[in-house]
């Protein structure tokens, strides 16, 4: 099981996090995060079950397909838009 908590640090740009596969808990809350894209890449983050991205700056959810994601919070942002 792999935990990253990069919640409150000021983050913008998570796109370089795409890349980890083993990946199985995700902490961004509280940070600056505009663009969340990379969630919707093919094949991104296929072992992900936990993510938070509460309180951010984005307004727009990419297409997301993470199979095995039991949790997801995306509160606290302007959603304006999600996708498929």
């Amino acid at each position: 099981m792999v935990r990253i908590d990069f919640s409150n640090n000021g983050l913008s740009d998570v796109t370089v996090l795409k890349d980890l596969f083993r990946l199985t808990r995700l902490n961004l809350a509280n940070n600056k995060i505009k663009n969340v894209s990379c969630f919707g890449a093919e094949e991104a983050f296929p072992n992900l079950k936990w993510l938070d991205l509460s309180n951010n700056k984005f307004n727009e959810w990419p297409a997301f397909r993470s199979p095995k994601l039991d949790y997801l919070n995306i509160s606290g942002n302007k959603l304006e838009k999600v996708n498929d």
